[in-house]
């Protein structure tokens, strides 16, 4: 979808991921599907929820598989 970056007000401390290490990438179910097919106990979340007094949409997939 579009939006990239929009939600971009991360405050980076030593230690932690730089801002050129992030990417966005957007999947959808069957895309995560198919990379993950060959793994084993593949469990896909979809988490949505809103920000800035609901003005703002946030919604990620977190995967757990097997190797």
């Amino acid at each position: 979808e579009t939006g990239a970056g929009a939600d971009c007000d991360f405050d980076y401390k030593s230690g932690q991921l730089s801002e050129r290490a992030l990417q966005e990438i957007y999947y959808t179910r069957d895309e995560l599907e198919a990379l993950f097919g060959r793994f084993k106990d593949v469990e896909i979340e979809h988490m949505e929820w809103t920000r800035q007094n609901g003005t703002f949409n946030v919604a990620y997939w977190s995967l757990t598989a097997t190797k």
